[in-house]
């Protein structure tokens, strides 16, 4: 049984986009077809302009990335701006314009979202915000920090990027579960231990969903079958994958190498009439190395969900 479900951490940063009137909870489908796609600086890349208030002069309009992967009927996984101030007398090196740019924009979400972490790299300066699942990041390139790396691509397609801090929000919205959702649950039945899910706030492995903090604990943990299908909870998030939409179970075996191995259990699963999207994986459980590991709890679930089991084994490196 999980715990008393509460708000999420991920709900003070809801409130600032919601006051730039940001539209997160929409679905990308939604928001291509109200406003369109603009091309990217290089050929696979575009983007779609979404409205919302101006944070800071000289922040360009926010714009959620295109790719021709991304699930149509989930929200937005991130939002991106940059930040291009005009130059300014003392900016004699680029450098110089850079770390004025990336000052500004440190000034302007500190005062809304408070200090946060710094995040710089050995070629970057960097700064990070993290509530929950969703995260905010500002980050630049200093040419003095690069200049070993050779040419950039994008800076040769677009100079004015040398200079630009970037922005980019990773809102961590899930939707709240849907009629079928409540009654998977309904007809639920367990057959092991959920692994929380992993979100490191550039991915979100999805999609999920949040259990609604005014019903109260969810009734039911760990992974199991329903008759819509696959159903998967650790502590308020909770997913359903319906039969039709899996590919096949996996078992991955990671034998001692440099780590310690590990078994992982695994489906794959991708909603149909979607094309030329990658296979949402998603991780049920993990355990320290056996070879024979989560075996039995992988062939009972291809199993019952009647689909292939596929195996392999590898090194921990």
């Amino acid at each position: 049984m999980s715990g008393i479900v509460t708000a999420p951490p991920e709900a003070a940063l809801w409130a600032v986009l919601d006051h730039l009137e940001l539209p997160f909870r929409t679905p990308v489908g939604q928001l291509l077809a109200q406003h369109g796609q603009k091309p990217g600086w290089t050929k696979g890349l575009a983007s779609i302009p979404m409205p919302g208030k101006p944070l800071v002069r000289g922040l360009s309009p926010f714009a959620v990335p295109l790719r021709e992967d991304d699930d149509p009927t989930l929200p937005p996984h991130e939002i991106a701006a940059a930040f291009r101030s005009r130059r300014h007398l003392v900016d004699w090196l680029i450098d110089r314009r850079v770390y004025r740019n990336h000052a500004t924009m440190l000034r302007t979400l500190q005062a809304m979202l408070g200090p946060g972490v710094d995040a710089a790299s050995s070629n970057t300066k960097a700064r990070e915000w993290r509530y929950g699942m969703a995260r905010v990041a500002i980050m630049v390139f200093p040419p003095l920090l690069n200049r070993r790396r050779g040419q950039n691509q994008r800076f040769a397609a677009d100079p004015g990027a040398r200079y630009e801090c970037s922005l980019r929000v990773h809102p961590g919205w899930l939707p709240q579960p849907g009629p079928d959702i409540l009654a998977a649950v309904a007809t639920y039945r367990r057959l092991g231990d959920a692994m929380a899910p992993f979100f490191d706030g550039w991915h979100v492995g999805r999609p999920w969903h949040r259990w609604p903090a005014t019903a109260g604990t969810l009734p039911i943990s760990g992974y199991g079958l329903a008759a819509a299908g696959l159903v998967a909870v650790a502590g308020d998030l909770l997913q359903l994958v319906p039969r039709a939409n899996v590919l096949e179970v996996t078992r991955e075996v990671l034998m001692p190498g440099r780590g310690s191995g590990q078994v992982e259990l695994s489906v794959r699963h991708a909603p149909p009439g979607v094309t030329g999207m990658r296979p949402h994986l998603l991780v049920l459980a993990r355990a320290d190395y056996d070879r024979h590991g989560l075996l039995t709890e992988a062939q009972a679930l291809a199993t019952a969900l009647a689909v292939p089991l596929r195996e392999s084994v590898g090194i921990d490196a």
